[in-house]
Order: C-alpha cells, then structure tokens, then sequence
C-alpha cells in the first residue's frame, strides 16, 4: 500500500465504523444525528477527508474525495437540510448505504 492510499483507506474504515453504528445502535444515533451541532461536526470531518483525497491525482482519489468533500460541506453549511433529508429513510437505510460505500473504496483502491 502507498502512501497516497491512506486517505482512501481512512474514507473506507469511516464509512464502516459509521454503518455499523447506525445499524447497531439507531435509536441512540437517531437523537445524536438530529441535532445540528454533530451533523456540523461531521461536516468538518468529511470536508476534511475529502480534501485530503483530493491532495493525490488520481481517479480513484476523485472518485472518493469529491462526493465527500461535497457530502461534508453540505452538512456543515445546511445542518438543517440534511437532518430534513436523512429523515426520509431509516437508520438502518443509511448503515447499509454506509457498509456499501465502504465495499466500493475499497473495490475502488484494491481491484
């Protein structure tokens, strides 16, 4: 593994933690994850691994770093809006959609 591959695999290994947690423990991240203040919170952190991405050319760098950075600016400038949005579907939704996103980094940087 280069070095370049770190940000990808720390995407992945988020992504994972992230889906377990909301399918393990939904209703405690269904009060933690209605509140702006932590969806801002997360808004940082994946602007700041998307951003990372982004310091490596790549596809495969683009491919992760763009939809993060952009997933995370979201949630920090529209808290709100995105509480709104992830209402729509459950907890247990997101955590799949989470462990599915991890799979495809790692396809992405391992295939």
């Amino acid at each position: 593994m280069r070095a370049s591959d770190l940000p990808i695999v720390v995407v992945a290994g988020s992504l994972f933690l992230a889906g377990l947690y909301h399918l393990f423990a939904a209703e405690r991240s269904e009060r933690l994850l209605s509140r702006p203040e932590p969806i801002r919170i997360i808004g940082v952190v994946l602007s700041l691994l998307g951003a990372w991405c982004l310091l490596f050319p790549g596809l495969v760098h683009y491919l992760v770093g763009i939809p993060v950075l952009l997933s995370g600016l979201a949630r920090l400038f529209f808290p709100q809006r995105m509480i709104k949005i992830n209402t729509w579907t459950s907890r247990h939704g997101h955590g799949v959609l989470m462990l599915l996103g991890a799979f495809g980094c790692s396809l992405l940087l391992f295939a």
